[in-house]
This record gives C-alpha cells, structure tokens and sequence, in this order.
C-alpha cells in the first residue's frame, strides 16, 4: 500500500535523523523494568537506578524475604515496558531493535486506519483525500523513530475502532475491543474512561454497532485486565494502584506555566522550581504529592486563567509544530493545520448522526483525545491516536466542496 510505503519513508529519514537520541523525556521509566523484565527480574526497576523510598519500605514490609536490588515498577502503566521486555529478550538491549519495532507498529497502524477510511468513505474521492493525508503526515513517522509508548498505543486503539465500529458486529468483537481497550490503557492511561465515554455516544446515536450488551461485554473484559494489574500493585504494596504510583501533577505542573507566564520554561528552570516546593525527584510519590498540593494552590489562585489557558490549549493540541516554526513555515504550518482543524470540525457535524460505524467510531475518538487533555501540558504525539480519524472527518467533509466528475 502506497500509504504505507511513504509512512515508513519518512521513519527510515526520521530514525536516521535522530540517531543517538532514540530515548525521550521520561522513558527510562518504561526502558529500565523493559530490561530487567528481559533479564528475568520481573517488571522492576534497580534500586541502584533509582528508587522511591515510599514504595521501597510498603513493599519491603509486606515482602521481608524480597530481594532488596529490585523494586517493582509502578512509575508508569506497564505495557510498553512488556512491549519493549519482548524486543530486548529477542535482540538484547538495543535501542535501534526497539524504534525498528516501533516502526513495524506505525506500519500495521497505517494500514488499519486505511481499512477504517476504506469502511468509512468508500473508494472515491473521499477515501482517496483521507489516505494522502494519512500517508503524508510526517509527525506519526517521527514519533514511531523514537523510543516512546504513543506508537503502541495508537495501533491498540486504531486496532479497537476496526474490531468496535464496524456494520455487523459478533459477540468476539466486544471480547476483542475490550481486550485492546485495556492493552492500549496499559500502554497509555489516557482512555481510562474510553468507556463511559463511549456509552454516552450510544446514548446519542443509538447505533447498533455499540449496544448496551456489547460496551458491557467489552466493559467486563476491560475491567478485568485493569483489575489484574490494580491486584498485581496491591500484592505488592498494599495499596490500590490502578495505572501509576505518580498522578497528573508533572503535566499539571508544566501547563500552569501556560496561564502564569505564558510559555514553557526549559527543564533546569522547571526542576529548580520543583525543588522549591520540595518535589526534588516528581517521580517518586511523597515528591508528586508535594508537586499536586502545589500546583492545585496554582489553579485555585489563578481559576479563570487557568480555565481560559485550558480553553485555547485545546486549539492547540491540534497544532503541532507552530510552536517551534519560524519564517514562512510557521504560517503554512499555522494555515494548513488550521484548515484541517476546521474541516475535522465540520466532519464532526456532519456525522453527528450518520448510520456509519466507521464514522461514529472517528467522532468517538477525536472528541474523545481532544477534551482529554484540555488540563494537562500538550505535545502533539498525545493525539496519534486520533490524527488518522480526524483526517477521514476532514476528507468527508471536504468531498462534497469538489467539484463532480463528468458522467
């Protein structure tokens, strides 16, 4: 597929681009339990790496007979670190082995958001709009080119719509997406309320292909692998941990500056500033908990900027790259970017009560991610799960604007 083809293009010039610098940000958090797990350590981290010592002394005390080099991993949901456990069991620790996984995932998510647009739009001109804008978005093949969770997520969650939303469901698919449903929470903990979410879209459309009896088949299968995760933290610690011993209070933290200062400061400052308020490592629970109370005291201090920040950081979301564009591409990148913006608005409208499954699952979605994130700091990956069904609301909404073929 064309498509394809010219996704994995642009990972082959990405990777190569940023060789040497595949691990990002926080990944260490997934990298190092990936590591140990390989090893035969369980998911854990060293505790000569790193260590927490709130979570250290609950499961020492449950655990006296533990050994004392290795903590469980709870830092962040464990399904990218299995995802990268099985890559380092079958090629050793290799960075390169990860992004190439990573790149063979953008390929099997390129090609299920085409079978969802073929659904969705057909063969025509609709379909054919949908897929250049798929195949020539250059922001999922970069992300795939760096050692991140966001690449297994979005081909859990694409792979959930085209079992979900399709015209004449059996039971297995409500087994099957909400097996992917948890997968992909275990990835990422964004669609933790998926669900719910989506019954709510039920409510509105009354779509078959989302019946109360399948979102509760699918709701059971979701809840049990939450639940066996949330039971695996609570053998160890005693406490009730869903998806991560840390909460939202990095990501909150880091969008206050949004409505304090109007920008991002670099990490040093950020740093120094965490430390002011005692969070030296926010990582660690007590430190994230100082980080919480804090930046709470923020928004409660600062409530109608903090409301109106959030109110154009979900234009924002949708508008990766302008922040660090310059010259002339910052105002094709701002003009392009805004037109799709606008057309996948209009999409949304559009299919607001179409008897299409594929559509209802695209307007799920991207209303779903674009309202998620609204509180949090923004960066464009966070919505690669959603990019491929807005370019499909776009392109519906476009084809009627063209003009018609002569008979």
């Amino acid at each position: 597929m064309v498509a394809v083809a010219i996704q994995m293009s642009m990972f082959a010039a990405a990777a190569w681009a940023t060789r040497g610098h595949w691990q990002y940000s926080d990944n260490w958090a997934y990298e190092r339990p990936a590591w140990t797990l390989s090893q035969g350590h369980g998911l854990s981290i060293e505790r000569a790496e790193w260590d927490d010592p709130y979570l250290s002394g609950l499961y020492f005390a449950r655990h006296p007979e533990a050994d004392r080099a290795y903590l469980p991993a709870t830092v962040f949901p464990p399904g990218y670190s299995i995802f990268l456990a099985g890559v380092y069991t079958l090629f050793g620790r290799s960075e390169l082995a990860a992004v190439v996984a990573n790149g063979l995932l953008l390929a099997v998510g390129t090609w299920m958001a085409a079978v969802v647009m073929r659904r969705a739009l057909g063969e025509g001109r609709a379909g054919l709009l949908g897929l250049t804008l798929l195949a020539l978005w250059p922001f999922s093949a970069y992300w795939a080119a760096k050692m991140t969770s966001d690449t297994l997520h979005a081909a859990l969650m694409l792979a959930f719509v085209l079992v979900l939303f399709c015209d004449r469901p059996k039971a297995w698919n409500a087994l099957l997406a909400g097996a992917l449903l948890g997968a992909a929470t275990l990835v990422r903990g964004y669609t933790l309320f998926m669900l719910p979410a989506l019954l709510l879209l039920w409510c509105v459309w009354r779509h078959p292909s989302i019946a109360p009896r399948r979102l509760i088949i699918a709701g059971l299968v979701f809840a049990a692998i939450l639940g066996s995760w949330t039971a695996r933290n609570y053998h160890h610690f005693g406490k009730p941990i869903v998806l991560s011993s840390i909460g939202p209070g990095i990501g909150l933290w880091i969008a206050s500056y949004d409505y304090i200062e109007g920008r991002v400061p670099d990490d040093d400052r950020m740093w120094e500033d965490w430390a002011r308020v005692g969070a030296k490592d926010p990582y660690r629970h007590d430190d994230h908990q100082r980080l919480m109370t804090a930046v709470l005291e923020r928004i409660r201090q600062h409530p109608a900027a903090w409301a109106a920040t959030s109110a154009r950081r979900l234009v924002r979301l949708w508008l990766p790259g302008t922040d660090v564009a310059s010259g002339p591409l910052r105002w094709v990148l701002w003009g392009g970017l805004c037109a799709l913006l606008f057309l996948t608005i209009r999409g949304i409208g559009l299919a607001w009560r179409s008897p299409n499954a594929a559509l209802l699952g695209a307007v799920a979605i991207v209303t779903y991610y674009s309202l998620v994130f609204v509180p949090m700091n923004v960066e464009g990956r966070y919505l690669l799960p959603a990019r491929p069904f807005s370019f499909l609301l776009a392109a519906s909404a476009i084809t009627p604007w063209l003009p018609r073929r002569a008979p």
